[in-house]
């Protein structure tokens, strides 16, 4: 998990790559808006959706 800035907007990444014992091919990168947990109602925080995300292999 990492956060950062990119166009004067605040982000998560989440990296979904473990796989200690080789039984995965696809691992993905979810990007999602830094939520504002002062300003969003109770009932809406587990409603965050990824701006963006993105599915790879490794090279083996």
């Amino acid at each position: 998990m990492d956060a950062f800035e990119y166009q004067d907007e605040h982000y998560l990444l989440i990296a979904d790559t473990g796989d200690n014992l080789r039984f995965r091919w696809d691992y993905q990168i979810i990007i999602i808006k830094e939520p504002s947990l002062n300003k969003m109602p109770r009932k809406k925080r587990s409603g965050i959706s990824p701006a963006w995300s993105f599915v790879f292999k490794y090279d083996d």
